[in-house]
């Protein structure tokens, strides 16, 4: 019979992480589903773990491959799946019991919506974790609705993380992760969904996401890494206003990422591509001072961060 839900987990090196995040999967009060776990080259005991912690569960699937990187694990989990929904999981985040209820219950209420999400804490330690405000009226907190435009309410922090992302397997006929990207392909899937199809969201946060986890994207950097190409999705949709803005958006914390590792010319590219209308007071100050202002601005910001406050120019 085929499940409801195809939970995809690429796993590589997360020994430390996977026996939590697979038995936030386990734990489910929703349990019509398969799990997915595809081993992308990993050296540690995490396919090891992953084996054991699933030994009991009849619906597992364990797929090993040279290490690709996270979007052909991606692929490679969802051409193998047979769930009516591809849930996404990285190998060290945890759900709480009732998120595939609640996705399932988001699915059901809207028919007509093919991406479904929830909010999300960010992890940092026992003593931080963090819940950021999002571009969405307070009154809808702990609601089940459509979200009209993905790409204005995302322009700040996150509505969701690939871990608190789902869709309905259809759309892979013709949208699936692109391997030739090495950081932000998460971004590249949404863009690329959300041209086509609706979104439908609880304002719940559902997903713990570990921050400050070795082997994470962000915590590597963008150096060598190959990105998005934004100037593909301008050049055909520039009517599209929200998307524009959107990825002025995104230019603009790349290009905070590259003057903070010191690289001028990306930096600079990127800032040249950016209209600043479509930037905040704070985030074109930002960009536009001394190098030494944005290294002191950073720094304050970390030291207030790690003392509970959470100052950002989103």
């Amino acid at each position: 019979m085929r499940p409801y839900f195809s939970i995809i987990i690429p796993l590589y090196n997360k020994e430390l992480y996977i026996k939590n995040t697979l038995n936030s999967v386990l734990n489910q009060t929703f349990q019509d589903f398969e799990i997915i776990v595809i081993n992308d080259g990993s050296t540690d005991n995490s396919l090891e773990i992953a084996q054991k912690t699933l030994s009991n569960f009849n619906n597992a699937t364990f797929i090993n491959q040279k290490n690709k990187g996270l979007s052909i694990a991606r692929n490679k989990g969802i051409a193998n799946s047979k769930g009516l929904i591809i849930a996404l999981l990285d190998a060290d985040d945890i759900w709480n019991q009732k998120y595939l209820e609640t996705i399932y219950q988001l699915a059901k209420n809207h028919p007509e919506a093919a991406l479904f999400g929830t909010d999300f804490l960010e992890f940092y330690s026992p003593q931080n974790i963090v819940l950021s405000p999002k571009k969405i009226a307070s009154n809808l907190k702990n609601k089940l609705f459509i979200i009209d435009s993905f790409f204005i309410t995302s322009t700040g922090k996150n509505i969701i993380a690939p871990s608190s992302f789902c869709f309905r397997k259809k759309i892979t006929s013709s949208i699936l992760f692109d391997g030739s990207i090495t950081y932000g392909e998460d971004i590249d899937f949404y863009i690329k969904a959300n041209l086509k199809h609706t979104f439908a969201y609880a304002y719940n946060p559902l997903v713990t996401i570990l921050c400050d986890v070795p082997n994470q994207m962000t915590k590597i950097g963008l150096s060598g890494k190959n990105l998005p190409d934004l100037d593909f999705y301008e050049l055909r949709n520039s009517e599209n206003l929200s998307l524009i803005k959107y990825l002025d958006f995104i230019r603009y914390t790349y290009a905070n990422q590259y003057r903070e590792s010191k690289n001028k010319l990306k930096t600079n590219e990127l800032i040249s591509k950016i209209n600043f209308k479509n930037l905040t007071f704070q985030q074109k100050i930002l960009l536009k001072s001394p190098y030494w202002i944005f290294i002191l601005i950073k720094k304050i910001k970390k030291i207030l961060f790690n003392n509970k406050l959470n100052i950002t120019s989103y």
